[in-house]
């Protein structure tokens, strides 16, 4: 463009973009051929390298970066611009589609975290009673003797055993068993630290 806006040349990615040859275009006001663009290029004549995006209102929606640099002459006057449009749409669309794989993704991590603490929580207690099991008891207790060593305290273990409990299975049914061994596990529960 000339200092009043003039197309004084274009490539033919430019007419094919504007749907117009050079033969049309020289010598016209940029605005004439882009009106719907007359506030972006009036701000892009005030800065030099400005960016800025579009929503073309053509057949389909695009995404257009358009980039103006101020030319000048020898002299260090200004004589000019060079105005560059990019149709970013497939890049924006693309950044889109990323942006939402990557809050799937995130999404998936936080339920694959949940599942693996949900995951180690049954495996250290048993599924009936919500008491721990005997693979809690071997992933804590080094850690607890260490504790109680340094802080100078004793450390107790109890080993509880229902004996005869085969024979209540085995006589009255394992749901009676059941109900045996929650009502246990509920006053161990009530009656010992968490």
């Amino acid at each position: 463009l000339d200092e009043q806006n003039r197309i004084l040349d274009m490539n033919k990615a430019s007419e094919e973009f504007l749907g117009a040859t050079i033969k049309t275009c020289l010598g016209k006001d940029i605005i004439a051929i882009l009106p719907e663009w007359r506030e972006a290029l009036s701000k892009t004549a005030a800065k030099k390298g400005m960016r800025l995006d579009f929503l073309s209102n053509d057949e389909e929606q695009r995404n257009i970066e358009l980039s103006a640099n101020i030319l000048y002459d020898n002299r260090n006057q200004p004589y000019g611009k060079l105005i560059i449009l990019r149709d970013v749409t497939k890049m924006k669309q693309d950044e889109t589609a990323l942006k939402r794989i990557n809050e799937t993704l995130k999404q998936k991590i936080t339920e694959i975290e949940a599942l693996q603490i949900k995951l180690k929580e049954e495996a250290i207690r048993d599924p009936l009673t919500g008491l721990y099991t005997r693979r809690f008891l071997q992933e804590t207790l080094n850690r607890e003797i260490a504790h109680a060593d340094r802080a100078r305290v004793p450390l107790s273990l109890a080993m509880i055993d229902l004996d005869h409990f085969k024979n209540i299975n085995d006589t009255y049914g394992h749901a009676l068993g059941d109900l045996l061994l929650t009502s246990l596990a509920s006053l161990l529960k009530r009656k010992t630290r968490r």
